[in-house]
Order: C-alpha cells, then structure tokens, then sequence
C-alpha cells in the first residue's frame, strides 16, 4: 500500500480574470518530483464517472514520485465560465496555462499529459510549439475529432430510444440545430455548436514541431484483447513513424466512464504508475 497522499485544491487564473478549479497531488513525505503529470479529463457525465478511477491513478502516481495536477477546463466541474461558451481554442489554452504551471512549480523533470477519452484528442491537439511534453498516457482514447462528434450523436439517439421515441430523427434534429447555430444539450451537457463544429478539426495525430517521446495507450475491456483494434494500430503505426515509442496494453476491467456506478479500476492505476519507471522489458 502507498503512503497517505493529501490532495490539495486550489485556483489557477486566467488572464481575464476567470479561475480553473485545480488539485495537486504531490510526491509524500517531501519527497522531490520526478515527473510531472497534467490530467486532461473526460468530457461530460464520461468525467463525472470517472473521478473515483482518476482519483485513485493520480494517488498511485503520486506515490511513484509524480507531482499530479489535475485541472477542470473552462465551463467544466468546479471551474468558472459556462459550457455553452466553450470552445476548443479556450481548452487548448486552458491546457497550455496549467503545463506552463506545472513546469514552473516542478522545473527540470518530464512532462506528462495523461488523457483519457475525448480528453486524449483534445491533449493531442493542443500539442505544439507552445505546449511540449516528453511523454503521452492515454486512458481509451477516443481516436478523432469526429469520434467525438459521432459519440455525441450516438448519445443523442439514446436518449431518444430512452424515451419512446426514434433514434435517427434525434441526430438529424441535432446536426440541423448545429447547422443553425443553436446549442444541443448532450446527456445533460449543452454542446454549442461552435464545439460541433470545430471537432472535425481535431485528430489523434502527433503533433509537429515537438521531438517525439513515448505514447503509452492503455485500454480497458471486459474481455481484453492483446493486439489493438485496426483503426487503433493505423493511429500508433502514425506516431511510431514520426519516431515516438509507442505501448499498448489492454487490460480486463469494466468501462468505468460509462457505467452507472463509479468504478474503480486499480489494474490501470498500476499500470499508469509503473509507466513513470520508463518502457517495459
């Protein structure tokens, strides 16, 4: 068992005058940092159900010597502003504010971003110039922009069956709403549609302008599988030729951001941990 890691919470500003809702956990007893880890969450209720098993990563990476902050985007969680008025750019920024952050409070060790779902492609996207790090954890990534979009849509349908009433006539009344740009509310989440819209630019893709470093993927399935699924293989092959070492490992555990309770998911926690101590044998 790990020693007791104290989250700490606190607000990083903007540059106009709004507040990002933050929790640093750091390495126990004092110990230095040596790395550090940017979470880029979920979107929607996906991030809701997934506090506990981030919760519980962000300990164990703690306790392997990580200083792990963990930062609610713009209109999202605890953090000011509305999520009607979001948009991609605002979160690209939001990430670029806390990397700089944490490079500054932990200066000298590598940067991580750990990202999980529409998070991952939202961290990729962001990469650049302006935002470098050594190293990417990825937790079910979605694999595009318009993953994401097609994920919303699916959502929208669900709600509709839910109801009693058809799936397909719920999508094309949400594409039309975005076409005349209205928000939609997603599973309880307003989506505008400058979000929408904007998606089909983002991609899971490696980034230029940045010297590659290791891409560590980790999936979750009930039934794991050893070799990644065809449109997964086609995305690492993509970073491996830009001369990142890329990993992969699926491992047996319940889809904890989708499920009705809030599931733990230790086996990812651990992986995640030993992905600090560098690649495996």
């Amino acid at each position: 068992m790990g020693e007791v890691i104290r989250p700490e919470p606190f607000m990083l500003p903007d540059e106009v005058g709004g507040q990002r809702f933050c929790v640093l956990n750091r390495p126990p007893n004092g110990r230095p940092a040596r790395a550090a880890i940017l979470h880029v969450a979920a979107f929607g209720e996906e991030m809701n159900l997934s506090r506990r098993a981030v919760a519980t990563a962000a300990r164990a990476m703690a306790n392997a010597g990580a200083a792990v902050l963990q930062a609610d985007l713009l209109g999202c969680g605890d953090s000011s502003g509305d999520l009607d008025s979001a948009d991609w750019q605002s979160w690209q920024a939001d990430q670029r504010r806390a990397a700089a952050w944490l490079r500054q409070a932990h200066p000298g060790v590598p940067l991580w971003l750990w990202a999980e779902r529409a998070g991952a492609v939202l961290a990729c996207s962001a990469l650049g110039p302006d935002l470098r790090a050594e190293n990417l954890l990825l937790w079910q990534p979605m694999l595009g922009g318009q993953d994401i979009h097609r994920h919303w849509l699916r959502q929208q349908a669900a709600t509709a069956l839910a109801g009693g009433q058809a799936g397909g006539p719920a999508m094309a009344a949400a594409r039309q709403a975005w076409a005349a740009g209205e928000t939609v509310v997603i599973a309880g989440y307003p989506v505008s549609p400058a979000l929408a819209r904007d998606s089909a630019d983002l991609g899971l893709a490696p980034p230029a302008g940045q010297p590659p470093g290791r891409l560590v993927w980790l999936d979750v399935n009930p039934r794991p599988r050893a070799e990644p699924a065809p449109a997964q293989q086609v995305l690492m092959e993509s970073w491996q030729a830009a001369g990142w070492a890329v990993e992969h490992e699926c491992m047996e555990g319940p889809a904890f951001w989708q499920g009705p309770d809030s599931w733990d998911a230790p086996a990812l926690a651990a992986r995640s941990a030993l992905a600090l101590q560098g690649p495996k044998a």
